[in-house]
């Protein structure tokens, strides 16, 4: 990494001398940058392989909710594979490389713009989930093509909105990182901290709260209503299970990202003056951030039954995979594709509303 003893800046109201590029520093830098690219390349794989899992593995794949964690998913691989590689070498080649003029400038449209898409897509995946469990009548109504294009859209065009107020330097600017190179947020007339309210604080508020809701509701109605494992409602009960599974799972995703992007955005808007002179917690809130997309895959296969069957089955030799399976491909389950055509009503006192749902007879799917 470049350095430069005598090297200034402006940060806060006093001009410093760049304790981050001391020479002493360069090993702790080169540490940093190999650890980091061997993260980037193991989270571009790993996403690669739960994309795979999500698409081949029929009881996955026929969720109504497996087009958004797609979405999801595709994002964490562009970010592994594309925007953090890039922001970590420019980060290590430091101030003194050269950047194209207004590369920066528009950074928050080409870079960053997709850590925050990804945190509004996984706030859609959530709403359609919070649905399914608090207003089953209406959720058919959430699976449509119609629905699910819109719920693809929408994060895509806030952060295009949200994301055009830095490139315009209005109220957030983002600049060369002159303390240790790369490009950052930094003021500009307002705090940063308005920018990240719309681009990360609220989308996390809204996603944690769908959350407890969904698992809340769920954990009641399987321990609390013994008729909801009996009788003719054991098999909404079975469906529940299931739900409840990943929606842990996701919580647990979702944990994992505010533990990852949350310490840099507080460091950047309330302790810069410590984030900019200590090597050691720099470059560990840094490594967490852009290890958030790459990391994040490991989740889903240490919390999900459900996504590792699917991992076997999609890399073992293809006669053992109906073991792996476990069921007669042609014996019924429940699930939302399966519910969508009604063959049967029944009411489930549990969910607090009469749901709907339907048994099909060589047809499988799954509601997770």
């Amino acid at each position: 990494m470049s350095v430069n003893n005598t090297t200034f800046f402006q940060f806060g109201n006093a001009s410093t001398a760049l304790p981050l590029l001391d020479p002493k520093y360069a090993g702790a830098w080169l540490a940093w940058l190999i650890v980091q690219l061997l993260i980037c390349l193991f989270g571009t794989v790993a996403n690669a392989v739960l994309i795979l899992v999500t698409c081949l593995y029929r009881k996955i794949r026929e969720s109504s909710s497996s087009p958004l964690i797609i979405h999801c998913t595709a994002l964490d691989l562009y970010l592994s594979a594309v925007v953090s590689p890039l922001t970590t070498i420019l980060a290590y080649l430091g101030p003194g490389q050269y950047l194209p003029p207004n590369f920066c400038r528009y950074s928050a449209i080409g870079f960053f713009i997709f850590y925050y898409i990804q945190v509004w897509a996984a706030c859609c995946l959530a709403f359609q989930r919070l649905i399914a469990t608090l207003f089953p009548l209406h959720y058919q109504k959430f699976v449509t093509t119609r629905a699910l294009v819109i719920m693809f859209v929408f994060p895509w065009l806030l952060n295009l909105l949200i994301n055009i107020f830095p490139t315009l330097r209005i109220g957030t600017e983002s600049t060369e990182w002159r303390q240790v190179g790369g490009c950052t947020f930094v003021p500009h007339g307002h705090s940063t901290s308005i920018f990240h309210s719309f681009s990360l604080y609220l989308p996390s508020v809204l996603i944690g709260s769908f959350y407890v809701l969904i698992l809340g509701r769920t954990v009641y109605v399987l321990r609390f209503r013994r008729d909801s494992r009996t009788g003719k409602n054991a098999p909404f009960a079975a469906l529940l299970r299931r739900r409840l599974e990943i929606s842990k799972t996701l919580f647990v995703s979702f944990l994992w990202m505010c533990l990852a992007m949350y310490p840099l955005t507080f460091a950047l808007s309330f302790a810069p003056t410590v984030f900019g002179r200590n090597i050691y917690a720099h470059i560990l809130i840094r490594l967490f951030f852009s290890s958030y997309s790459s990391l994040n895959p490991i989740f889903y296969f240490l919390t999900s039954k459900l996504y590792m069957e699917g991992l076997r089955y999609v890399f073992w030799p293809p006669g053992r995979r109906s073991q792996v399976a476990g069921a007669n491909p042609r014996a019924p389950t429940l699930g939302d594709r399966g519910a969508l055509q009604l063959s049967e009503r029944m009411t489930y006192e549990g969910t607090g509303a009469a749901a709907e749902s339907s048994v099909q007879q060589n047809k499988t799917s799954s509601d997770i």
